[in-house]
């Protein structure tokens, strides 16, 4: 089972590790004293980043700087944000038409966009007004967008996903 924690330096307890430099090419299997040393020689550490091969791979790296690179670059992995546009079942043609252009902007910048038609009060008991109201969304932006799943149900809402073509 690999283990979580990054050995470094001292740390290594390999006796023979391959070695990389900084600037990317392969030094070859070094003893662990000699590869310290190479790591001394550039200023910088020895960062085990392959423990399980053998023998295990060890770069020649700021260790500072690489896991602060490692951090920011898992943040920046998240999927792609939803924006949620809500649609009242009575809305008017030209709410309908304006939200349906901000619908088809978001797409454009490759987006993906959560459509809801939601049903107040007496609404609730005509759900074919949702329906038809996310039929009519999926026409107008069909050109750019194409839905992702089927639309979800439930009593007082009806939920699309929509995503680029």
């Amino acid at each position: 089972m690999p283990s979580a924690v990054t050995r470094v330096n001292q740390g290594i307890k390999a006796p023979i590790v391959r070695v990389v430099l900084p600037n990317g090419s392969l030094k070859g299997d070094l003893g662990i004293r000699e590869a310290l040393a190479l790591a001394r020689e550039y200023d910088m550490d020895l960062v085990e980043v392959s423990p399980a091969t053998n023998p295990p791979v060890c770069r020649v790296i700021n260790y500072s700087k690489w896991q602060y690179e490692k951090s920011k670059s898992v943040k920046h992995h998240s999927s792609a944000p939803f924006k949620d546009i809500k649609f009242k079942v009575g809305i008017g043609a030209n709410d309908f038409k304006v939200k349906c252009k901000h619908i088809e902007e978001i797409i454009g910048k490759k987006g993906q966009v959560r459509v809801s038609a939601i049903m107040h009060g007496r609404e609730v008991n005509h759900p074919e007004l949702a329906e038809k109201l996310i039929r009519d969304v999926i026409e107008f932006v069909q050109a750019s967008a194409k839905v992702d799943g089927e639309v979800k149900k439930s009593p007082k809402q009806h939920v699309v996903t929509l995503v680029p073509r």
